[in-house]
């Protein structure tokens, strides 16, 4: 498979071979081709022995080493999915065919290690967060009388950890673990949901299980609840009650998602407390794409979207551009926002639930800013 922009090496057989080594010339050639249509797979391909520019294609993990340029693909067909780059020696440059690396024409890393590109349509963008500044040295001290010894100068403040502007959280749910099924109580944990990029927390009763993908859905979850009320959830963190962040610290949440039909009257999607006191949440209730939020258990007015329609993708995205302002999306169309009774500095963790219809999910990606710790 190649990637638009890209070209793949043709073979072309020769009119006559010349002997042994016109053989060898050949199957090499064969070689180079078979090279090419394993791209876009997934699979690590090591480059640090192959030219000094370094092609790649959506889905490609590549090895490379110093002195070595890697090239993007074309962000726009490429939207939504990565290539990640492992340096064993520094320095690697990443370059783009089209568009910006990170905000700029190129990146140079320096740092051993591996770093995923993550496509947004225009440019790319490394999925990790930035190291903070450095903190501030403290005060020399005084310099003691002569003869005597001076006393010793005070310890300067110690400066802050880190600090990140916005860290990314991305999951395209490709399983790699067993389905998990169970019975119990909400909020005692009945397994742990694994995929190529962590690991789901699962309770309540139901089956959280991989599903056949679709087109253009390569890596899908189904959330399927049991018979009775308690519902299955899938969460980020040890437990239902971990506090993963804190409200005031969201910056966008998204996913692509499948509803089994459009008979949905409880599912949840977003961020809250274990006790349901706080929240922000994407909910299907009342036939519709509804944006509800919570605080201190009191409820804002919802802003109701389209009309649900079962067997199809949608994307909904909340995004807080503005300090306790929620902005709601279906499918790229702003739906409205709450500005009343949004959470604030409360801890949370994020999680999807279902009561009713099976929920299937295939990309979620969590925005946080101003984290500092």
């Amino acid at each position: 498979m190649v990637a638009v922009g890209q070209s793949a090496r043709a073979y072309v057989p020769p009119a006559k071979l010349d002997g042994e080594r016109g053989l060898l010339a050949e199957f090499r050639k064969v070689a180079d081709v078979f090279d090419d249509l394993r791209a876009g797979r997934g699979e690590v391909r090591d480059r640090r022995a192959s030219t000094v520019t370094v092609t790649t294609q959506p889905g490609d993990i590549v090895r490379t080493s110093a002195g070595q340029t890697v090239l993007l693909p074309q962000p726009r067909p490429a939207k939504g999915q990565r290539v990640t780059v492992v340096v064993t020696a520094a320095t690697v440059t990443v370059r783009a065919l089209a568009g910006l690396v990170d905000g700029a024409a190129s990146e140079s890393l320096a740092t051993v290690g591996a770093v995923p590109y993550v496509s947004d349509g225009e440019g790319w963008w490394a999925a990790r967060g930035r190291d903070g500044a450095a903190g501030a040295t403290g005060a020399t001290g005084a310099t003691g009388a002569t003869g005597a010894t001076g006393a010793t100068g005070a310890t300067g403040a110690t400066g802050a950890g880190s600090s990140f502007t916005v860290l990314e959280t991305f999951d395209d749910m490709i399983s790699c673990g067993a389905d998990v099924t169970g019975s119990s109580t909400r909020g005692t944990r009945i397994g742990t949901f694994s995929t190529l990029q962590g690991n789901w927390g699962v309770d309540g009763s139901g089956t959280v299980q991989e599903v056949a993908s679709s087109v253009g859905h390569v890596g899908t979850v189904q959330l399927v609840q049991s018979s009775g009320a308690q519902g299955v959830r899938i969460f980020m963190g040890k437990a239902l009650n971990s506090t993963v962040m804190r409200f005031n610290e969201l910056a966008e949440l998204e996913l692509s998602v499948l509803l089994a039909n459009n008979g949905a009257s409880s599912l949840n999607i977003g961020l809250a407390t274990s006790t349901y006191s706080d929240f922000i949440f994407i909910q299907a209730t009342a036939l519709a794409w509804t944006l509800a939020c919570r605080s201190a258990s009191v409820d804002a007015t919802p802003v109701t979207g389209p009309a649900l329609v079962g067997a199809q993708w949608f994307r909904v995205k909340i995004v807080q551009a503005t300090l306790g302002t929620i902005d709601f999306f279906v499918d790229g169309v702003s739906i409205g926002s709450i500005s009343s009774h949004v959470p604030g500095a409360v801890a949370c963790t994020f999680f999807a639930e279902t009561y009713d219809t099976a929920l299937t999910i295939d990309v979620v990606r969590l925005q946080t800013k101003t984290l500092s710790r």
